[in-house]
């Protein structure tokens, strides 16, 4: 900063002072400073960045690829679920089952060509996950250890997850889907039907067939009842009662 003395003669000079040159000083240093901050800075973005980039544009594995496919076709399948149960089938749309996966309707055709394929593939899953749980291999020699597991098992899999199944009954019962799941299953399910009869007819009955029916039926009719009132359905005292029954 520029600064006036006054001298013994009165005479006002301007002089320079040390103080200009010490802010002249840290005016260039600040500027310098600044400048090698702005440099750390833009050299930290385009570090930042690039590191960005890479990340995005690191290809992703083919079994990363398929996880995600994975997912997002089973949110699909878990959405059309609750749409055809609680809607119906004939009410269900693409746009309402993308909606309810939250996945848009483009998305949704690179999975299903149609609401009749996704019912498809739907029922499909539903049956591997029963035949999983049961742990029913097609073709098996049927034992009397082997009903019982299978009697058990297909109770514990309904309470372990009431909902799905009370959606399930709620879309299966509907007489379009019904016929298409008899169409559809009826020939995946036969070897373990076949063993079924097989089965029975070791038991000494006369119509093994008719045992099959009368089994699966009451299967059937216990698991809904089961399913619809657990609180007050005594479940146990049943099941002992059908291994009694059939086993006996």
């Amino acid at each position: 900063m520029f600064s006036f003395i006054v001298h013994k003669n009165g005479e006002k000079q301007l002089v320079l002072r040390f103080e200009i040159i010490g802010q002249m000083n840290r005016f260039v240093e600040g500027r310098l400073n600044k400048a090698l901050l702005n440099a750390r800075i833009e050299e930290s973005f385009l570090t930042l960045t690039e590191r960005s980039v890479k990340k995005i544009m690191a290809p992703r594995t083919e079994e990363q690829y398929e996880e995600i496919r994975g997912g997002r076709k089973a949110s699909i399948l878990d959405a059309a679920l609750h749409v055809f149960g609680e809607e119906g089938y004939h009410s269900a749309s693409i746009s309402k089952i993308s909606k309810k996966a939250g996945v848009s309707k483009g998305l949704m055709y690179n999975y299903f060509d149609s609401k009749e394929e996704l019912l498809k593939e739907l029922l499909d899953d539903v049956f591997q996950t029963i035949m999983d749980s049961m742990g029913i291999v097609a073709g098996e020699v049927i034992t009397d250890e082997l009903l019982i597991q299978h009697i058990e098992t297909s109770f514990d899999v309904l309470v372990e997850n009431k909902a799905h199944w009370k959606l399930y009954l709620s879309m299966i019962m509907q007489p379009i889907v019904m016929e298409m799941a008899m169409e559809q299953m009826l020939p995946k399910i036969e070897p373990y039907m076949m063993s079924l009869m097989e089965y029975f007819q070791k038991k000494g009955h006369e119509d093994p067939m008719v045992m099959v029916q009368y089994y699966t039926s009451t299967l059937d009719g216990v698991q809904m009842r089961a399913l619809f009132d657990p609180e007050n359905y005594p479940i146990e005292e049943v099941k002992k009662l059908i291994i009694k029954q059939f086993i006996a």
